[in-house]
């Protein structure tokens, strides 16, 4: 039953990624609909192991790095491989949990198929807010600073403490290197051991629909996650890397462990 709800859970956040890419971003409340719908996405996405949402900036071929919204993500031994250099200036999502000192423990990377567009695409991102500037109201989470102040619809300033986890949702300008805000939300103690899981109920990128795609992959369907399958119905040309053959499924119904779970709940 945990199962089966932690699936749907998964479902409704992948839709709410979506959502939240393809609708541009509203500066002003006279897009009030778009705005509330917004806010909903962003909740929806906060409560999952998504880590980050965004363009690629740079990467580092040799330790398999790609950089994303001022985080150094690695990616996975199962999804290294050669082109990733293609994937500068491409809209990745990142998924896993997050280390001790804020650094990214990446479980998995998809690439959307959404072109980014500087100042419309929504973005989003978790981590370790490393200090805080009340003043400028601007935060810091890796190297990224973050303005706060058209959020505070839906987050507490004074709840914005060095060391607490936070997300947060906007834009990036073309020109700008700092990243703007429409949502935040601080994450209570409570919360900081649902962020130390992989997907719902234990899972890695079960139902990643929304024309994700998981980076590498080769063959018909080419998945593997939930069910043996990573990002689990992950259609349109999903793809993982380093895998080859019909349905890039291993060993009976390609399942690890129970409904392919890794790890209990």
């Amino acid at each position: 039953m945990k199962t089966k709800l932690g699936q749907i859970a998964k479902q409704f956040a992948t839709f709410a990624i979506s959502a939240m890419v393809l609708v541009p971003f509203a500066h002003s409340n006279a897009a009030g609909a778009s705005s509330g719908q917004s806010t909903a996405n962003f909740q929806t996405i906060a409560k999952s192991d998504l880590l980050v949402l965004g363009p690629v900036d740079r990467v580092d071929a040799a330790k398999f790095q790609i950089h994303v919204l001022g985080q150094v993500a690695a990616l996975p031994v199962a999804q290294r491989g050669a082109g990733i250099d293609a994937l500068v200036g491409r809209l990745v999502a990142i998924y896993g949990s997050l280390n001790a000192d804020g650094t990214l423990a990446v479980k998995e990377v998809h690439e959307l198929s959404a072109a980014y567009v500087p100042g419309a695409t929504h973005l989003y991102l978790k981590g370790l807010l490393s200090s805080i500037d009340s003043v400028s109201a601007t935060v810091r989470v890796g190297s990224l600073s973050i303005s706060y102040v058209d959020a505070l619809h839906t987050l507490v300033a004074g709840d914005l403490v060095s060391g607490k986890v936070a997300s947060f949702s906007g834009v990036e300008f073309a020109d700008s290197p700092e990243f703007y805000a429409d949502n935040g939300l601080v994450h209570n103690e409570g919360s900081i051991r649902a962020l130390g899981q992989t997907g719902s109920d234990g899972q890695t990128g079960s139902d990643a629909k929304g024309g994700a795609k998981s980076l590498g992959q080769t063959g018909s369907d080419g998945q593997t996650g939930s069910d043996g399958q990573t990002g689990s119905d992950a259609k349109g040309g999903a793809k993982s890397l380093g895998q080859t053959g019909s349905d890039g499924q291993t060993g009976s119904d390609g399942q690890t462990g129970s409904d392919g779970q890794t790890g209990s709940d």
